[in-house]
């Protein structure tokens, strides 16, 4: 792949296609870091890091703006694992 001047190679072993879950289907399973996606009221999208928390009645009622997503839960819609990190391939 070219990208401007830099030749950069497709390595199969350090990329992965991103799979969403709309929050509508679900929540991750377990607390932990996801990529979001933001939806304003004015329908700008954003994508961001997140920390997830198990959604629980005591939890929401107690404390609201520490379970979900925090803060911005009212606007995530979608949520993905984070991708793998990146891993140097030797051209040996």
């Amino acid at each position: 792949m070219k990208y401007g001047k830099c030749k950069y190679k497709k390595d199969v072993g350090n990329t992965r296609e991103i799979q969403w879950v709309p929050v509508s289907e679900g929540y991750p399973d377990d607390p932990r870091m996801v990529l979001i996606t933001l939806q304003y009221e004015n329908g700008d999208y954003e994508i961001g890091i997140a920390e997830y928390w198990k959604l629980t009645d005591y939890g929401m009622e107690k404390y609201p703006e520490e379970y979900g997503f925090g803060r911005r839960h009212k606007n995530v819609v979608a949520w993905a694992d984070l991708p793998f990190p990146y891993i140097k391939i030797s051209n040996d």
